[in-house]
């Protein structure tokens, strides 16, 4: 019953916050990871705008995949 309590709080922590569920299960490493990948790439996506085009809505689908794999990650733990 606690791990599965701590299972739902680490997704909904991701689902949040990409990389927070992973740093709640005390799994650093993948929570910093996931972290510097989506918000690096936030903030170059910002430094390099150029509009919407196909690079765009590339990249944001990307952010949606990783977003997803994050709250499947910290799910599982």
């Amino acid at each position: 019953m606690e791990e599965r309590r701590r299972r739902i709080i680490a997704t909904l922590l991701s689902t949040v916050i990409v990389g927070a569920g992973q740093l709640y299960r005390k799994r650093y490493a993948a929570g910093i990871v996931f972290m510097l990948v989506f918000f690096s790439s936030i903030f170059f996506f910002k430094i390099v705008w150029a509009g919407f085009n196909y690079a765009f809505f590339s990249v944001l689908l990307a952010w949606i995949i990783l977003w997803i794999v994050n709250i499947i990650d910290a799910y599982k733990g």
